[in-house]
């Protein structure tokens, strides 16, 4: 019995005109991916479809450390750790460098950021779609890392 990679098995399961590619972003904005194999074929951001997923977005997380005490960290407002507190008359206290220590945090329902569009030099997966005409960008090549530009 004869081996199927992992790309075979997928081109098998697409419809006729289509296949899967890899490519590198040349540009970001606006996004243009070139085709790895093929230098001339430059792919621009009206044939490109994008996933959430490699975009940057905002979702809703909640992020428990427990009550143990599993971290501890020094964190300060300023490099030199001076900065200034409301005390309990409303007024601001002296600045004074001092440090906090986190041991528990919890934050529930918060808001997250999450930094994770194309950027030159990635290297991705592409489907190609209508004989070329579509390309969805199915992932980035395992080993990279995302928000390298933040």
């Amino acid at each position: 019995m004869a081996e199927t990679s992992l790309k075979q098995m997928f081109q098998s399961m697409i419809p006729a005109g289509s296949a899967i590619l890899q490519g590198t972003v040349t540009k970001a904005d606006p996004l243009e991916i070139t085709a790895e194999n093929d230098s001339k074929l430059i792919i621009s951001s009206n044939q490109l479809i994008v996933p959430w997923h490699l975009t940057d977005y905002t979702t809703h997380a909640d992020y428990m450390m427990g009550d143990k005490g599993e971290l501890r960290d020094e964190t300060y407002t300023k490099v030199d750790g001076g900065h200034l507190h409301v005390d309990s008359r409303g007024g601001n206290t002296s600045e004074v460098k001092h440090k906090h220590y986190i041991e528990k945090l919890n934050a529930y329902k918060m808001t997250l950021k999450v930094y994770n569009h194309l950027q030159k030099d990635d290297k991705v997966y592409l489907l190609s779609l209508c004989n070329g005409k579509v390309y969805y960008v199915l992932d980035r090549v395992a080993g990279q890392v995302a928000g390298k530009d933040i």
